[in-house]
């Protein structure tokens, strides 16, 4: 809900965040416990930049009052007037994302939300073997 929220506030513009969570140590469990949302950032109608110091900052913090068990998940972004379908630049961020050091998951979620003023559609994936996958289809395999 407050996602949605989000999107409709920010709308015709794209927005975005982060999720913590914990993920197991092969990838196969996720469960996510918090959003946080980039103090800084830019939003235009095609596309949603995070600057990331405020998010490393918040990050940093719940790993370590969590003894390392909390950390980053993955990701969500609007696409206003849009589908829920990921982009080429959606693709390579997560790859870039699964390959970054600092990051303590290999198969991070992306969440894509298409939002108008009326409506509200989200389509959850999950980065692996260098392609995203729709969550639901995943689960079926």
């Amino acid at each position: 809900q407050e996602i949605q929220k989000m999107g409709i506030h920010y709308y015709p513009k794209e927005f975005g965040g982060i999720f913590l969570g914990q993920s197991s140590k092969k990838g196969q469990r996720i469960v996510i416990s918090e959003m946080v949302v980039p103090v800084e950032f830019d939003s235009k109608t095609d596309r949603f930049t995070r600057y990331p110091s405020s998010l490393n900052k918040k990050i940093a913090e719940v790993y370590k009052s969590s003894e390392g068990r909390i950390n980053y998940v993955g990701e969500w972004h609007t696409h206003p007037n849009g589908k829920t379908d990921y982009s080429k630049k959606d693709l390579k961020t997560m790859n870039e994302i699964s390959l970054d050091s600092d990051v303590k998951t290999k198969k991070p979620l992306l969440l894509i939300v298409g939002v108008t003023k009326r409506i509200y559609q989200s389509s959850m994936y999950v980065f692996h073997d260098e392609e995203l996958h729709k969550f639901k289809e995943l689960i079926q395999k």
